[in-house]
């Protein structure tokens, strides 16, 4: 009975064709604790549905880990598979799931590697969505690092269908 439980549970959504099709675009903006700085980030996102429990997003990540000098600017660009395992159909949604990450430093250096991102949105306004959001980086080239990475988001999206 339980595996047909966990089955159903990751079978479902990868057939659910409710919002198959449609995408969002918008902007994220959020006060994020990463391992060594607390700075302000905000985001361009693209979001398509691949069902009405996953979803592929990309970000364009800026992040200023320190608000007194603008030259210090962190890039990022994380590509993420997300599992939403109640459908978006709730105030609130959870969500999880694995991707990849681009980094580019203020000082310089690049960055590839893989990420774990969780997190949860509050629907409570119309194409507002306000959330939590942590995300692990294992960054694995030119060097072995990782980070943790942890904010509060607000989201403004416009939506597209197919």
């Amino acid at each position: 009975m339980k595996r047909l439980i966990y089955t159903l549970l990751f079978l479902f959504p990868a057939v659910s064709i409710a919002s198959r099709g449609e995408w969002s675009i918008g902007g994220k903006l959020g006060i994020e604790q990463n391992n060594s700085n607390a700075g302000f980030k905000a985001a361009v996102k693209a979001e398509y549905n691949i069902s009405k429990f996953l979803k592929w997003r990309t970000d364009f990540e800026v992040f200023f880990p320190d608000l007194n000098d603008a030259a210090r600017v962190d890039i990022s660009v994380p590509s993420n598979l997300l599992y939403y395992p109640l459908g978006s159909y709730l105030k609130i949604d959870p969500y999880i799931g694995p991707g990849l990450t681009y980094k580019y430093t203020w000082n310089g250096d690049n960055y590839l590697g893989l990420n774990a991102l969780a997190g949860v949105n509050f629907h409570l306004i119309k194409d507002n969505v306000f959330g939590i959001e942590a995300k692990y980086t294992f960054l694995f080239v030119p060097e072995l690092r990782g980070a943790w990475e942890v904010g509060l988001t607000g989201t403004w999206e416009l939506n597209f269908g197919r």
